[in-house]
């Protein structure tokens, strides 16, 4: 068991800055790649075959037309 109360506490403030960085890279990249997921959605809209009903065909060519 470590016992942290007796750390370097400069190697605890290191280890939390570092996980804030790290956590900061991990949020940026998932809101990158949500937003060009969601532009190439909006940009190329295709049907998912598992929502192909009626409606979903009926929304399908409304998106095309606009």
């Amino acid at each position: 068991m470590i016992n942290l109360t007796t750390s370097n506490p400069s190697s605890l403030e290191d280890l939390g800055q570092k996980q804030k960085i790290i956590l900061i890279g991990v949020i940026s990249a998932l809101v990158f790649s949500t937003t060009w997921v969601l532009i190439a959605y909006s940009l190329i809209p295709l049907p998912l075959p598992a929502l192909d009903t009626i409606e979903q065909r009926l929304i399908f060519t409304l998106r095309c037309q606009i």
